[in-house]
């Protein structure tokens, strides 16, 4: 899934245009990704099956008649992102030659350069993170991304609107974004998986899909 400066990188994107309170729609924005590490936990805050394969179109069902509240739209910009970087992104770079999902650990890939044959759980692991933390940074000073939100208990109560979500889960919220922060860079550039300027076209290109998509409530989902 995409990581802090991703997420808030396409919100801010989004938000140029929607126009929401940026506080509350940016705490949406990281919220389903701030929640203890178990998997179910993960599947139930992304709104997953069983392979944390993320179904908009559950969350949009409960939650349709109230996306004029920013955090509610923030929390549908994150699973959204989530939605095309596996099922659009990851798939430019990619092959599923075993299996049905990018996010099933049960998946065997082909990388396109190398055409190497990886397991999921070869794919996801050092250099896929490490390719997130090559291009934090960049992404946090070009989008001049926030390092810290004070949440307060009127923000808790407020923030409490979401069913599949401990809103208590938000008080980590600023130790999470020091993780992504103060990681350090650990492999060459060359060896990264995608670009930023590659994930910067396909944020722009999906923050313009979502928005033409919200403008018709009628976002395209599984």
């Amino acid at each position: 899934m995409a990581c802090y400066s991703m997420h808030l990188a396409f919100a801010k994107i989004v938000n140029e245009k929607l126009k929401m309170n940026e506080k509350d729609f940016c705490v949406g924005a990281l919220a389903a990704d701030i929640c203890k590490k178990e998997f179910y936990t993960k599947r139930i805050t992304h709104f997953g099956n069983e392979h944390v394969k993320v179904k908009l179109n559950e969350f949009l069902k409960k939650y349709n008649e109230k996306l004029d509240n920013p955090f509610i739209m923030g929390y549908l910009v994150h699973i959204y992102l989530d939605y095309v970087f596996f099922e659009r992104f990851l798939s430019n770079f990619f092959d599923i030659i075993e299996g049905e999902y990018y996010s099933d650990m049960t998946s065997i890939f082909k990388e396109k350069k190398s055409g190497k044959i990886l397991t999921a759980r070869e794919l996801y692991s050092e250099r896929f993170y490490n390719t997130y933390t090559n291009i934090n940074k960049k992404l946090v000073e070009k989008y001049n991304l926030p390092a810290f939100f004070e949440i307060t208990d009127e923000d808790l109560k407020r923030y409490n609107v979401i069913d599949e979500y401990n809103v208590n889960n938000l008080l980590n919220i600023n130790n999470e974004i020091e993780k992504f922060i103060n990681s350090k860079e650990q492999i060459p550039e060359n060896d990264d998986i995608y670009t930023i300027d590659e994930f910067e076209e396909f944020i722009n290109k999906y923050a313009k899909e979502f928005i033409n998509e919200y403008e018709n409530i009628n976002l395209k989902a599984n």
